[in-house]
């Protein structure tokens, strides 16, 4: 019983952890851990709230995800955790917690930029991930 109790205080490591690890050891199997628990993460995402106006004969509220640029790349946020959010980010936008699975779906619809994917917590310690391995993270 004792041994039981054991295993499952090792297996309480937090999706920061499984970051934090990816980045230290940078190995195949270190991202490969950091995508499985992604796959079953909810992750923060900053939005722009802006009333529709009736026009189209819709009414409401619509929410545009706010894109990030480095260099000629952009890329969709996510927060691991509203700690990792810098205070005058988070305080510009609406904040929304997502499934990370539907920020891959969101990823890969964006019209208006040339997303090259996702990037995780992009004021500290950023992981930036590929469009191309989104498959691999549903498939994980």
């Amino acid at each position: 019983m004792f041994q039981f109790f054991k295993k499952k205080i090792e297996n309480t490591k937090t999706i920061s952890d499984y970051k934090k690890q990816y980045l230290r050891e940078k190995t195949t199997e270190s991202i490969e851990a950091l995508f499985k628990e992604l796959k079953k993460s909810k992750v923060w995402v900053p939005f722009n709230a802006s009333l529709m106006d009736g026009s189209d004969e819709q009414e409401g509220i619509r929410l545009k995800p706010d894109i990030l640029r480095k260099g000629d790349d952009y890329f969709y946020p996510c927060f691991l955790t509203e700690q990792d959010i810098p205070k005058d980010y988070y305080d510009r936008f609406s904040w929304l917690q997502l499934p990370f699975t539907d920020c891959l779906f969101t990823a890969e619809r964006i019209g208006k930029f040339p997303v090259r994917g996702i990037v995780l917590d992009a004021f500290s310690d950023p992981v930036e991930i590929d469009k191309g391995v989104f498959e691999a993270i549903r498939q994980s």
